[in-house]
């Protein structure tokens, strides 16, 4: 939801969050990064603290842009020949210690 409460300001009881979060569905309010978002490649984090019996806590939020994986030659860009060879290096540090 991109609004700042799910809950009507007036209700202090607040209902949504008391049924949404019985739910284990977290909220975020008050965000407003989505204008500075590109329209894809791009992926949001959260990281909010942890405190034992909270129900409400700031977080640091974040978003991580993914540069294409070709340019406009359809070539694979330096970056992305390094990312590959390095996931394709541990899936076969993977697969080899699964089999031995």
């Amino acid at each position: 939801m991109d609004v700042p409460s799910p809950d009507a300001p007036t209700d202090y009881t607040y209902p949504d969050h008391i049924l949404l979060l019985n739910r284990n569905i977290l909220i975020m309010e008050n965000v407003n990064i989505v204008p500075s978002l590109p329209p894809r490649d791009f992926r949001v984090h959260s990281s909010p603290l942890r405190i034992q019996g909270g129900t409400g806590v700031q977080t640091r939020i974040y978003a991580m842009l993914y540069e294409r994986m070709n340019d406009s030659s359809g070539r694979l860009s330096s970056q992305s020949w390094l990312s590959l060879f390095l996931f394709l290096y541990v899936v076969s540090s993977v697969l080899k210690n699964l089999t031995e």
